[in-house]
């Protein structure tokens, strides 16, 4: 199932435009929250390990506080526990709202912190890229953090991946987080379909992948899940330059519509524009990535599409629609612009660029080091549509 968006089409006039005047377009997004007690100095010191602290947030938005309101700060992620500049969940008792392009409005979001992108750009990239090609639509905006006074850096807030599924899909739905092999951890459940019979039907999916082959495979997968969205998520994964999607994805199942269909639903970005995930299949596969329209084959379903010459046949035949038809070098051009203009007035601020010590990067940012960044991922990403292009032979 593809979500179907408004247009977010750009020309490349709009697109130098939007460059332009993004100061008089972006909305600076302030966060300010205040933890009482020693309960900034808990989160100081709680690397490698999850805490929940209450506190108050003020939200400001280009230097005027709209809401000010009771809020629970909770650390999340995996390696971003351990990052100087943790991943966090800010629950609030209401909706907040922060506006700019796509708008986040929720009671409950994740901050990003990015500290493994470069430029603060790969995830709102991933996410823009897919939102342009109304496949899926998860909101993020940017946004400064201050704790106690003190700055926190640039943050990307994102609506939970479950709410954007059901803003989309409807209430009753099925929702897990799939890991690198044949298995899925339930999210959520629906209230028509039992856990049992959703992870069963996932289930099914991957005793066909090791049992069928050929034009049963290819039926069977059609008939179990959203076969097209799946393939459109490879390949624009391929195109970024993902090394490491196969677990970075939610799945669901619309409990309203019978027979029953696994969609997708990607979710983190923090790999885009590296190489592959290492890893023994990696290894063993090492000529393929000169060839494939794959970036990854650690799931065993990705490796099965690589090497079934009836359901490459289909990727490939997507691969054209989605390359020829849906992407071409204007719409790269207007992702990075879209992805620019919500950067460009943050980049002002000092702490957004000092924290960049903290990060990955262990060193601060140059006000022009922002704009270098974006060029290189821009350049890398059209010669890889190119390069994809040629594997496809045409």
């Amino acid at each position: 199932m593809s979500f179907k968006l408004k247009p977010l089409f750009v020309t490349a006039g709009l697109c130098l435009g939007l460059i332009v005047s993004s100061q008089a377009l972006a909305e600076v997004n302030v966060i300010r929250v205040e933890l009482p007690g020693d309960g900034h100095e808990i989160l100081r010191t709680s690397k490698g390990k999850k805490v929940s602290i209450q506190g108050q947030a003020a939200i400001e938005i280009d230097g005027v506080v709209k809401q000010t309101l009771p809020v629970e700060l909770r650390t999340r992620g995996q390696s971003c526990l351990s990052a100087e500049r943790r991943c966090l969940e800010l629950e609030f008792q209401e909706k907040v709202e922060l506006p700019g392009v796509t708008g986040v409005k929720a009671k409950t979001f994740n901050l990003v912190s990015m500290w493994q992108d470069s430029g603060y750009v790969s995830t709102r990239l991933g996410f823009e890229m897919f939102r342009s090609l109304e496949l899926f639509d998860l909101r993020t905006e940017y946004a400064r953090l201050f704790i106690n006074g003190e700055p926190q850096g640039l943050y990307l807030a994102t609506e939970k991946p479950k709410r954007a599924i059901r803003r989309v899909v409807g209430e009753d739905s099925w929702i897990g987080r799939r890991s690198y092999g044949a298995s899925v951890s339930t999210v959520d459940s629906a209230e028509s379909l039992k856990d049992s019979a959703a992870q069963a039907h996932f289930k099914a999916i991957y005793s066909d992948v090791r049992d069928l082959s050929g034009d049963a495979l290819l039926q069977s997968l059609r008939e179990k899940m959203e076969l097209r969205s799946y393939m459109d998520w490879i390949l624009v994964n391929s195109l970024l330059m993902n090394g490491d999607f196969a677990d970075e994805v939610y799945v669901y199942i619309d409990a309203s519509k019978k027979p029953y269909k696994l969609g997708i639903f990607p979710w983190d970005f923090d790999d885009l524009f590296k190489g592959p995930h290492p890893g023994e299949i990696h290894k063993v596969r090492a000529e393929h990535f000169k060839t494939s329209l794959l970036y990854g084959f650690e799931n065993p379903l990705d490796a099965k599409i690589a090497d079934d010459q009836v359901l490459y046949s289909e990727l490939s035949r997507e691969a054209r629609e989605l390359f020829y038809r849906r992407i071409d070098e204007n719409t790269v051009r207007g992702v990075f612009a879209r992805v620019r203009a919500a950067l460009s007035p943050y980049t002002a601020y000092d702490d957004v660029r000092a924290l960049g010590a903290k990060d990955s990067r262990r060193r601060v940012y140059q006000a022009e080091d922002f704009d270098k960044i974006l060029k290189l991922r821009e350049s890398a990403t059209i010669e890889r549509l190119r390069e994809l292009r040629r594997r496809l032979g045409h």
